[in-house]
C-alpha cells in the first residue's frame, strides 16, 4: 500500500471516527441535560479526544490483525500524549486570551478595558502592536516615519507603554525596519 493513500485513509477514518464521537456527544450530553454552550464545548473537545494517535506509526494504527503485546502499549500511550498536546495548546490559548483582552490597556489604567495590572505578555505585544500599527499604511493613515514613531514611543513610555519594551525595540529597531525593509538609525 502506498504511503500517501494509507495516511489519507487514517486521516480519513480517524476524521470520520472525532466527527462521529463528537456528533453522539452532542446527542447524549443533550438527552443529559446539558446547556447549548456547554454541549458545543463539550462536543468540540470531544472531536480532540484521539489527537495523541497522530503522534503514533502508521504501521501500529493499520494493522491488519492482532497487535503485539509492545504495539498494545504503544497505542495505550495516545491518551497521555494527546492530553500533553492539548495541555500545551492550553497554556497558548489562556495566553492568547489574555493578550487579546489586555494589549489596548496602558500604564496610566486609561486603555479599553481600563485593567491596571496588565499582564507582562501584554504590556510587550502592546509595543509591538502599535509599532506595526504606525509604521504601516493603513485605509485612513499613511505609515509613519521610525522617527515619528519613536518620538511617539517616548512620550507614552511609563504613562501608557512599559519602558522597558520600548528599550528592547530601540535596542533591535535595525533589525526590526529590515524586516519591514527599511533603513534607519537612531
Amino acid at each position: 500500500m502506498n504511503y500517501s493513500k494509507e495516511l489519507s485513509t487514517t486521516a480519513e477514518r480517524q476524521f470520520a471516527h472525532s466527527s462521529h464521537v463528537s456528533q453522539l456527544t452532542k446527542i447524549l450530553a443533550r438527552r443529559a441535560g446539558y446547556s447549548q454552550e456547554n454541549i458545543k464545548l463539550l462536543m468540540d473537545a470531544a472531536a480532540l479526544h484521539d489527537i495523541g494517535k497522530q503522534q503514533l506509526p502508521l504501521s501500529v494504527l493499520n494493522k491488519n490483525g492482532y497487535l503485539t503485546e509492545s504495539e498494545f502499549m504503544l497505542i495505550k500511550t495516545h491518551a497521555y500524549i494527546g492530553s500533553v498536546a492539548l495541555l500545551k495548546k492550553a497554556r497558548l490559548m489562556v495566553l492568547a486570551a489574555i493578550i487579546a483582552e489586555q494589549h489596548h490597556e496602558k500604564l496610566d489604567g486609561s486603555g479599553y478595558a481600563e485593567i491596571k495590572n496588565i499582564h507582562e505578555s501584554a504590556k510587550l505585544v502592546a509595543v509591538a502592536d502599535i509599532f506595526d500599527a504606525l509604521i504601516s499604511e493603513r485605509a485612513y493613515k499613511k505609515a509613519w516615519s521610525p522617527y515619528k514613531i519613536m518620538e511617539y514611543m517616548e512620550e507614552k513610555k511609563d504613562k501608557e507603554l512599559d519602558a522597558d519594551y520600548i528599550a528592547c525595540l530601540i535596542q533591535e529597531l535595525d533589525q526590526i525596519l529590515t524586516m519591514y525593509e527599511l533603513k534607519y538609525r537612531l
